[in-house]
C-alpha cells in the first residue's frame, strides 16, 4: 500500500491535528520562546531544566520545511528541469548574500561593546550573558523566508556556526535561536505560505538599512524571480576596495559569480594589490588567505576545530586555540614564498604543507580554503562567513524533501509518533554523548529531526552538550561518505539495541531488515515459521513510526556522498557485495536519482555543494576522506592539544561525535 492509499483510508480523520496541538500548546512549550522570555531570577520550573525539543518545538520545525518546499516552488514553478535547477541553485546563492547583508547589518545595528576576537573566554561569557536589548530587537523581527532557509542550514552545522560567529564577536546573535514558534504562527497551516506581520517586516528592514539602500537589498518577498537580472560587485578582501561591478549572478557563458566558470577583468583600478586583475573564485580565494594571515583576527576554523570552550572536559583547559593560530601564522609568514602571482592556490598550499608535513592543525585550516565560497566579498564590508552556506542549503534539500514526501504533519498518529521519536532521540542523544564512544553514530530520520531541532537552539544545544558525560559540542557533519554512513549505522543498531534493548530501526525495507537480521543464521532464518514472521510483522508495523514504504525510522541520508578516494572506493564494494549481489533489493536508500543532481551540473555552483572536496585535492585529506584524516603524530607539545594518541577513525557524524576525534580533535582527525 502506498502512502496516498494509507491517507485515502484515513480520511476520516483531522489532517490538520498539527495545527491544533500547536493551539493547545502553552506558550513554554516552545523553546525559542522560553529563551526569549526568561528570567534568570525567577528562571523555570524543574522540567525545563534540559532542553530536548518539545512536540511544539518539532511540529513548529515541521511547518517550516513544509514552508521552504512552498517557496521552492514558487521559484521553479515545479518543475525539475536543468533550467530551474540551476534557477533555484542561483536564488540560493542570492539568499545566501541577504543572510550575510543581515548579519553584517544586524552587527551595526546591535552596537555591541567589542571583545578581542583572541579571548574566546570573553567572547563565550559576553554572548552567553542574554543581553535584554540584543533580545528584544531579535524577537521583534522576521527575516524574509529565503534568509530564515539559510540562516536555518548554517545552524546545521554548529562548531562552523560557532567559528564564524566567534570570529566576528557576534555569539550573541548565535545563542539566540531559530524563532520557531514565531515562524510557525507566520506559516499558514494550509498553504504553507509565509507571512509575518508588517511590524516583523518594518523592523527586519530598519537593520538592513545600517548596511545599505539598494532597493534590490531592501525587498522582503519576490514576487517574480529571475536568475538573470541581479547584478553584483565584488569587493578585494585585503584593501577593501572594489573590484568589480555589475557582475550577474549567472550569465549563458556560464561566467556569473554563481557559476564555477567565474571570470571577469577587473579595470577599476581602486584596488593596488599585488594580485592579478583576471578575477575568478581562485584568485578571490587566494586574496583571502592572504588577508586572513595578515589579519589579527584568528584564522578561520581555529574555533571550530581547537576550541578551548567546546572541547571535552579531559581536554578543554589544555587547550590553547590562540597558540595554535599564531604557530599556523608564523609558518606562513616564516616561508619565503614565491609571487601569488606566478603560483596556483594549490600549488601555494602545498608548499606550506610540504615544508611542515606533521603539522596537522596548519592542513587542517588551509585545506578548507580550496573551496571557500566567499559570498561575503558581494558586501561593502560585509563580515566573512566561511563555511559554504550554498552548500549548507543544498545537502539539508534532501532531507526536507524525504521529510514533506512522508507528510508527517498530516498522520494520524503524529502525537503518537513525535513523543516517541522525542524518546528515541534522547536515547540516542546519551549514547551520543558518552565520554568512551569512539565512533561515528548516525541517526535514524526521525531522531534526525529532532536533533536538527535541538540544534536550532545554540545556547541550549551547547549547554546541553557540556553538561554531558563527555563535555564536548557534537558536530553535525553534512557530508560523510555513503560507505562510512552504513558501517556506522550497523554499530548504531547494535549499541541502541544493547543499551535499550529495543529495535534501533523499525523500517521494512530490505535495507534496515538486512541490517536487522545480520546476525541471525541462514538456518535460524529458513526454519522461521510463517505464523512467527507475520506476528512480528504485525507487532512491529504496529508503531506509530511505521507509516509507510519509507519508514519514518529509516536511515537519515542526506548526507550520504561519494568520496573521490581508493580507499572509499573499495570499501563501496564490500558493502555493494553484501547487499546488492544477493538480490535483497536494488539500490541503497542513499542511492536515488536526485543524489547527484547538483553534481551532476557542477557549473550552477561556486562550489559543487555534494562534494566536500574535488578529486584533484585528495592529497590535502590523506586517504581523500575529509572525516578521517589519518595522521596520529603528537602535535600537543607544539599547539597545545593533549590527543597525541588520535586514530582519526573517531568523530564527526552525519550523525556526530561522541568523543573529541571530531572537529574537537587537536590532532586533526574529523576536522572538517
Amino acid at each position: 500500500m502506498n502512502f496516498q492509499e494509507k491517507q485515502d483510508q484515513l480520511s476520516g480523520y483531522d489532517r490538520n491535528e498539527f495545527a491544533e496541538i500547536l493551539r493547545n500548546s502553552n506558550n513554554n512549550a516552545f523553546t525559542s520562546y522560553r529563551y526569549a522570555q526568561e528570567d534568570e531570577e525567577k528562571g523555570f520550573p524543574v522540567e525545563f531544566s534540559n532542553h530536548i525539543p518539545t512536540m511544539a518545538d518539532a511540529i513548529s520545525h515541521l511547518k517550516l520545511l513544509k514552508a521552504f518546499s512552498v517557496l521552492k516552488r514558487s521559484i521553479t514553478l515545479g518543475r525539475t528541469e536543468e533550467q530551474d535547477i540551476k534557477k533555484w541553485q542561483v536564488f540560493v546563492t542570492q539568499a545566501t548574500r541577504r543572510f550575510i547583508l543581515f548579519f553584517t547589518s544586524l552587527k551595526k545595528f546591535l552596537n555591541e561593546v567589542p571583545v578581542s576576537p583572541n579571548d574566546e573566554q570573553a567572547l563565550f561569557a559576553k554572548g552567553t550573558s542574554r543581553d535584554p536589548h540584543i533580545i528584544s530587537t531579535l524577537d521583534s523581527m522576521l527575516p524574509p523566508l529565503d534568509v530564515v532557509m539559510v540562516w536555518h542550514a548554517f545552524l546545521l552545522n554548529p562548531r562552523s556556526f560557532y567559528d564564524n560567529c566567534m570570529r566576528n564577536d557576534m555569539f550573541s546573535f548565535a545563542c539566540f535561536p531559530l524563532p520557531l514558534k514565531r515562524i510557525s504562527d507566520s506559516i499558514d497551516s494550509i498553504t504553507f505560505e509565509y507571512r509575518p506581520t508588517k511590524e516583523q517586516k518594518e523592523n527586519y528592514l530598519n537593520v538592513i538599512w545600517t548596511t545599505s539602500a539598494k532597493p534590490e537589498d531592501l525587498l522582503y518577498h519576490f514576487n517574480s524571480y529571475s536568475m538573470n537580472e541581479g547584478l553584483l560587485s565584488i569587493y578585494c578582501p585585503i584593501c577593501e576596495q572594489i573590484l568589480l561591478e555589475n557582475i550577474p549572478y549567472t550569465n549563458n557563458a556560464k561566467t556569473g559569480f554563481a557559476d564555477c566558470n567565474f571570470a571577469y577583468e577587473s579595470r577599476l583600478g581602486k584596488c593596488h594589490c599585488a594580485f592579478p586583475r583576471r578575477i575568478t573564485h581562485e584568485e578571490l580565494r587566494k586574496r583571502q588567505l592572504s588577508a586572513d594571515f595578515g589579519s589579527s583576527i584568528p584564522l578561520p576554523g581555529i574555533y571550530r576545530n581547537f576550541s578551548s570552550v567546546t572541547a571535552s572536559n579531559t581536554i578543554r583547559e589544555k587547550r590553547k586555540p590562540i597558540l595554535i593560530n599564531e604557530s599556523i601564522k608564523e609558518t606562513y609568514r616564516s616561508l619565503e614564498l614565491f609571487s601569488f602571482n606566478d603560483v596556483s592556490l594549490e600549488s601555494l598550499i602545498t608548499k606550506l604543507i610540504e615544508g611542515n608535513p606533521r603539522d596537522i592543525p596548519l592542513r587542517i585550516i588551509l585545506r578548507q580554503y580550496l573551496q571557500m565560497n566567499l559570498v561575503s566579498l558581494t558586501i561593502e564590508r560585509g563580515l566573512p562567513i566561511y563555511e559554504d552556506l550554498v552548500g549548507c542549503v543544498m545537502r539539508q534539500e534532501r532531507f526536507v524533501e524525504k521529510i514533506n514526501e512522508i507528510d508527517w504533519l498530516h498522520s494520524p498518529v503524529i502525537k503518537e509518533s513525535l513523543v516517541e521519536s522525542i524518546i528515541r532521540y534522547s536515547r540516542f542523544f546519551e549514547l551520543l554523548t558518552k565520554g568512551d564512544l569512539k565512533h561515528m553514530l548516525v541517526p535514524t530520520l526521525d531522531i534526525d529531526l529532532i536533533w536538527h531541532t535541538h540544534q536550532l537552539g545554540v545556547q541550549y544545544y551547547f549547554t546541553d552538550c557540556m553538561k554531558s558525560e563527555n563535555g564536548s559540542v557534537i558536530d553535525h557533519d553534512d557530508k560523510v561518505d555513503n560507505t562510512r554512513l552504513h558501517m556506522c549505522f550497523e554499530l548504531t543498531t547494535r549499541l541502541y539495541k544493547r543499551k535499550f534493548n529495543q529495535e534501533y530501526s523499525i523500517c521494512f525495507c530490505w535495507y534496515c531488515v538486512c541490517i536487522r537480521n545480520r546476525a541471525q543464521s541462514k538456518l535460524k532464518t529458513l526454519f522461521k515459521s510463517k505464523k512467527s514472521q507475520q506476528q512480528e510483522y504485525n507487532a512491529m508495523t504496529s508503531s506509530p513510526l511505521f507509516f509507510n514504504s519509507l519508514g519514518l525510522t529509516h536511515i537519515s541520508v542526506h548526507s550520504a556522498i561519494v568520496m573521490p578516494s581508493t580507499f572509499a572506493e573499495k570499501l563501496r564494494k564490500i558493502v555493494e557485495w553484501k547487499y546488492k549481489s544477493k538480490k535483497k533489493g536494488s539500490d541503497f536508500p542513499w542511492d536515488s536519482s536526485s543524489m547527484n543532481t547538483y553534481s551532476a551540473y557542477p557549473y550552477l555552483f561556486v562550489i559543487p555543494p555534494l562534494l566536500p572536496i574535488a578529486s584533484e585535492h585528495c592529497q590535502f585529506y590523506n586517504n581523500g576522506l575529509c572525516c578521517s584524516i589519518s595522521d596520529t603524530q603528537d602535535t600537543s607539545a607544539e599547539h597545545g592539544c593533549a590527543t597525541s594518541n588520535c586514530t582519526g577513525t573517531s568523530g564527526s557524524c552525519s550523525g556526530g561525535s561522541g568523543g573529541d576525534g571530531g572537529s574537537n580533535c587537536g590532532s586533526g582527525c574529523g576536522g572538517d
